[in-house]
């Protein structure tokens, strides 16, 4: 199954390509350089979210209570609970 994170930000750190969300069962996000997605950006948390996918291929993604939020589509995720993210869905 292909299941891939496309970051659309100069500022990220895998800018030129898509993240691979098969590899492992859990990516984080956030500034820290422990991160697996590492944003550059001072809206973004040292430890802001996690991008999960379950075995079914369905990817969730869980915001860690980060002081600006995280967004899918506009509409902020309610923090410390999975949100389930669906192709074409714009994550910020």
């Amino acid at each position: 199954m292909n299941v891939s994170l496309e970051p659309v930000l100069s500022s990220a750190r895998f800018s030129s390509c898509r993240v691979d969300l098969s590899t492992s069962g859990v990516f984080t996000v956030g500034r820290s350089v422990g991160a697996d997605v590492t944003l550059k950006h001072s809206v973004v948390s040292r430890k802001h979210a996690a991008v999960c996918m379950n075995r079914l291929g369905a990817c969730f993604v869980i915001d860690f209570g980060s002081a600006q939020g995280t967004f899918l589509n506009s509409v902020r995720c309610v923090p410390n609970v999975l949100t389930r993210v669906r192709r074409g869905m714009m994550l910020r």
